[in-house]
């Protein structure tokens, strides 16, 4: 899973459009759409900005595909 596929994932998790949470963090609506989609790479500020907008830590979004990346039933994989 990518940065930006986490991001949407948690922002849908909260309850927030893309809209909500530009103005959380303080940027337009077309910029978390293009994080969301992998366009742009969003900093390390961007994403500790994201991360306390949605109440998680910055790691749950830099975090690889939890089950297809871990072999053998490894502690990484969540359910």
């Amino acid at each position: 899973m990518t940065v930006g596929e986490h991001i949407r994932r948690e922002r849908l998790a909260a309850g927030l459009n893309q809209t909500d949470l530009g103005r959380r963090i303080g940027i337009a609506q077309v910029e978390v759409s293009r994080y969301e989609t992998g366009r742009v790479e969003p900093s390390l500020r961007s994403l500790r900005r994201i991360a306390a907008a949605l109440g998680i830590e910055p790691g749950e979004l830099l975090a690889e595909e939890e089950h297809e990346n871990t072999k053998g039933g490894g502690d990484r994989c969540r359910s």
